[in-house]
């Protein structure tokens, strides 16, 4: 947009569409805007022609998509569409690990296990919490326990509450 306005379109295509690798965030984000989505086949379409690696995510798959051309949503197809969720239970506590061993913190698996069932929702907050835990033991001058994670924690990602099915309630009545 901005080489679109300052007139610079020949600088912004020559950069972009001579680059060995492009990664774009949040493609959605290109919906509604013609010029813009003219621009971005055209650079597609020399980098992919070139044999470059494109790596493109949204919030949503490529037909999902709306307002975004029909011949943009073709070429996304053609590479990989994967769905990327919230990692497994499994998946978190590994990272934790890993995150408190970057910090040269050897967490407990008790504690390991209590951000991983706390913070399910992304790896962002998972991290956030185990600096978090780290943070305060060192800002208190306490060791890493279960009781100071949980103090930690404290309003991060409720605990969750065991639901209630239909089952169960016929079974009640």
């Amino acid at each position: 947009i901005l080489a679109i306005q300052s007139g610079k379109l020949d600088l912004f295509r020559e950069h972009y569409r001579t680059a060995d690798v492009l990664v774009i965030d949040d493609v959605q984000f290109l919906a509604g805007k013609d010029k813009t989505q003219e621009e971005f086949f055209h650079t597609f379409n020399s980098l992919y022609n070139t044999q470059k690696q494109i790596v493109i995510s949204s919030d949503r798959p490529p037909v999902d998509i709306p307002t975004v051309e029909d011949r943009l949503v073709s070429r996304f197809k053609w590479g990989l569409v994967t769905d990327v969720q919230a990692p497994c239970y499994e998946t978190r506590f590994a990272i934790i690990k890993r995150k408190a061993l970057l910090r040269s913190v050897d967490l407990d698996d008790d504690v390991a296990s209590l951000i991983a069932e706390r913070v399910t929702t992304n790896i962002r907050e998972v991290e956030g919490s185990v600096i978090k835990v780290i943070g305060v033991a060192a800002i208190t001058e306490r060791p890493i326990t279960l009781a100071l994670a949980e103090e930690a924690l404290q309003g991060i990602g409720a605990p969750q509450v065991n639901q209630i099915s239909i089952p169960d309630v016929i079974s009640m009545i």
